[in-house]
This record gives C-alpha cells, structure tokens and sequence, in this order.
C-alpha cells in the first residue's frame, strides 16, 4: 500500500487540505462580492438623494417665482 493512502479507497491525505482551501477561498469571494453590493447601493442611494435635493430646489424655485408673479398681479 502507498503511505499516502491510509487505505486502497481513501483519497489522498492532502485532498481534504485543498477541499477545505477552495471553501474558503469561495468564501471569500462571496464575501467580497457582497462588500462591492454594499458600496454599490450605499452610492446609488446617495447619487438618488442628490437628485432628489437638486428636484426639490428646482421645484422651490419654481414655487417662488410663481408665487413672485402672482403677488405683483395682486
């Protein structure tokens, strides 16, 4: 028998070693996806909310001079 087996059907002693490592490393990168989601919405939510404020201030404006013009017609 070879010393690398402990016996005739079981797999090498080095198999579990780089079973485990591909777990990990598959970890890791589901990790790291999820991380890149994050930063990707946390961008998105703020790239909304500046269009949301830069809407409102038009709208105010808007509001504004309407309500300028319609004083004077008063």
């Amino acid at each position: 028998m070879n010393d690398r087996h402990s016996s005739p059907t079981a797999k090498p002693i080095g198999y579990q070693h780089k079973k485990v490592w591909g777990v990990l490393l598959q970890e890791e990168l589901a990790k790291a996806r999820i991380r890149e989601a994050e930063h990707s919405a946390e961008q998105h939510r703020m790239a909304h909310g500046l269009l949301l404020a830069r809407r409102w201030r038009r709208l105010w404006g808007w509001t504004r001079q309407r309500a300028l013009l319609y004083s004077e017609q008063l």
